[in-house]
């Protein structure tokens, strides 16, 4: 199985579904918060473990409005980490390891100020 750029952000996107948040399956031009936007991958190793499985690391931000309250970013966090006990993703992918969260901070998303965080995903595919 050989990785898929629009497959994976797809798959990642739809495990987000249950939370009832938005999540885009890649960058948008625009967006309104809370929102997840599955970023493009960071990192590809190519058959790197048995079965010639490629190793994806991808980030997905977790994205909420300047004057949103800071714990509403530890909420969409949190919903994230249970919407990936789905190891793989739907079948999409052969394993999805959600390993942290980075990158907590302000920022301006598809033109608008926001606080943002970083979910990090290692994932074989």
């Amino acid at each position: 199985m050989t990785w898929d750029l629009v497959t994976l952000g797809e798959a990642i996107a739809a495990a987000l579904e249950p939370t009832g948040v938005k999540a885009f399956a890649s960058p948008p031009t625009t967006l309104n918060p809370p929102a997840y936007v599955v970023n493009f991958p960071d990192n590809v190793d190519f058959g790197t473990v048995s079965l010639s499985l490629d190793t994806v690391e991808v980030s997905v931000s977790a994205i909420i409005g300047l004057s949103a309250p800071p714990s509403d970013l530890a909420d969409l966090i949190a919903k994230a980490r249970d919407a990936f006990n789905d190891r793989r993703l739907g079948g999409a992918v052969a394993n999805c390891n959600n390993t942290g969260a980075r990158g907590i901070r302000t920022a301006q998303v598809a033109g608008i100020d926001v606080l943002t965080a970083e979910l990090t995903l290692t994932i074989q595919q």
